[in-house]
């Protein structure tokens, strides 16, 4: 995978996760929903939510980028970069449908 599309897929994964975060907020706060994810669940109504979705995850996103010609196995990172693009994406496209359309 060229460096354009990995830092493409890198890029869109880090705006849904916050999309996802901001999502996450508005369902729980303003609509009262539960959070279906027990782990995030349990970190929901700590400081250490934000922390997570704001600090934790961008800074990962940033190491895969960071390790992508150093790591031996190589073909891993852009592999996970499509597979967390994919579940953001599909999370969010969720997270659209049952806060607008249902």
């Amino acid at each position: 995978m060229h460096d354009k599309v990995l830092a493409a897929l890198l890029s869109l994964t880090a705006l849904l996760n916050i999309a996802d975060y901001i999502f996450t907020l508005r369902a729980v706060h303003v609509l009262g929903k539960p959070e279906a994810n027990p782990v995030i669940d349990s970190i929901l109504h700590t400081p250490w939510f934000p922390i997570y979705k704001v600090i934790f995850v961008p800074l990962c996103i940033c190491f895969l980028w960071y390790v992508r010609d150093k790591v031996r196995y190589t073909r891993l990172i852009p592999l996970g970069a499509a597979v967390s693009f994919a579940v953001y994406a599909v999370l969010t496209g969720w997270h659209i449908y049952m806060q607008f359309f249902t």
